[in-house]
């Protein structure tokens, strides 16, 4: 019994300290994978969140290569439709 008290405190911190890095994976992987990555505008997310300033915001949402490829694709073809050739005119 005294070993299972002197364990007991340990055991203790490291529950809460998984406990604590658990809830931080989440807010990570939410702010990430769930929101960011689908559309979501980073201000939103960081009403979401509870963040005052975006600069939070973005330690816990990153960029990922998926997102950063389908961003690129609707800007070229934003672009595209800027400067598509007008439909010649006859004279």
């Amino acid at each position: 019994m005294l070993i299972f008290n002197q364990l007991r405190s340990p055991f203790s911190s490291l529950h809460l300290l998984a406990s604590y890095i658990l809830f931080h994976c989440f807010r990570h992987t939410f702010a990430t994978t769930i929101t960011l990555s689908q559309g979501m505008a980073i201000e939103t997310i960081s009403e979401l969140l509870g963040h005052k300033s975006v600069r939070t915001t973005q330690i816990y949402a990153k960029i990922t290569p998926s997102k950063l490829e389908r961003e690129m694709m609707l800007l070229s073809k934003k672009i595209d439709r800027l400067y598509q050739d007008p439909v010649p005119v006859e004279i």
